[in-house]
């Protein structure tokens, strides 16, 4: 009776495991090698004795992974993360996990951790130890963990590079650790790096016409790339309106005032600042459309047209109070 008591408990144990593997198989969670581990443990458990039992010398390496192992079972047996399965050897992450060095410290990625009253202490950082990211941590095929228990994982990654090769720059890969975990949290392959931008602060409005009369060309010619600049450009310009508009209005400011269709006359900027001043903005849509300030662009352009032939260049803000002043008087 005690014997078949044994096989019968051994038969339940290898039953949940079975029906626990199929359920992360259908979530996607689990791989083969895992599945195969955990249906037939009632059978390798005994060899891995029998083969542990055999005299072999003790290598820092395998020291450890023992000590990793145990630190693993500690968090299990005083509860003080809860219910942790403790892992088979071919279950610990050897690729992202901490490993432990020769002189005890125990090493994540680049940094030092401890392991202290429930928490992962990485330098002035603490993180809540719970069974998820126990798993996340030390498991090479983590399958129960939260939203929360995910994000500290990334956190922890961040801080200590665990996920990186040596130089920083790219992602280790390889595992399914890999593929359901690291690749979701850091979609790009090589990781940290960050795409560069030149970033460039125009403060002359001549330059910054210049820019855009160069984008357009290019993007008549086929170039899709240029319309963010384009657009920013357009807003610099739109907001320069604005405020040459407000200076105008500190001295005086009309009750009506008429404007083209122009989208740096409707916008919501230009549209607070008429408010400010109870200014009525309006536009017509006839055929004679604004005449009067129509008449005057040309002017203005013919005789700004003169200036750019005579001084062999297009920039128009040094000249423009000189040629208003020639036309007022």
């Amino acid at each position: 009776m005690g014997d078949d008591s044994i096989v019968l408990n051994e038969l339940v144990i290898a039953k949940e495991n079975i029906k626990r593997k199929f359920e992360g198989l259908k979530r996607g969670d689990a791989d083969i090698q895992s599945y195969v581990s955990q249906t037939f443990k009632p059978i390798i458990e005994p060899l891995n004795k029998l083969h542990n039992q055999s005299p072999k010398p003790q290598t820092s390496e395998t020291s450890n992974d023992n000590d990793i192992s145990n630190a693993v079972e500690d968090l299990a047996t005083d509860n003080r993360t809860g219910a942790f399965r403790s892992l088979e050897e071919d279950e610990k992450d050897k690729i992202y996990g901490p490993r432990k060095k020769s002189d005890g410290v125990i090493k994540l990625g680049h940094e030092e951790v401890k392991f202290k009253n429930n928490e992962i202490i990485i330098k002035d950082s603490s993180y809540q130890l719970t069974p998820g990211l126990v798993e996340l941590l030390f498991s090479r095929y983590p399958m129960q963990y939260t939203d929360n228990d995910l994000n500290t994982y990334k956190s922890i990654l961040i801080q200590t590079s665990a996920h990186l090769t040596l130089d920083r720059k790219k992602i280790k890969q390889g595992g399914t650790k890999y593929k359901q975990t690291i690749c979701k949290l850091f979609s790009s392959a090589t990781g940290v790096k960050l795409q560069t931008h030149n970033l460039v602060y125009w403060n002359d409005p001549n330059e910054l016409v210049d820019r855009l009369r160069l984008l357009l060309a290019s993007q008549s010619v086929g170039n899709t790339g240029v319309l963010n600049e384009i657009l920013s450009i357009f807003e610099e310009l739109y907001e320069a309106v604005t405020g040459a508009m407000s200076k105008i209005l500190i001295d005086r400011s009309p009750k009506l005032m008429q404007v083209d269709n122009g989208k740096e006359f409707y916008n919501l900027k230009f549209d607070m600042l008429m408010t400010k001043h109870n200014i009525k903005k309006y536009s017509t849509y006839s055929t004679m459309k604004a005449c009067f300030v129509e008449r005057f662009n040309r002017t203005l352009k013919t005789n700004m047209y003169r200036e750019f032939t005579a001084q062999s260049s297009h920039k128009w803000i040094s000249i423009l109070p000189i040629l208003i002043d020639n036309y007022n008087n």
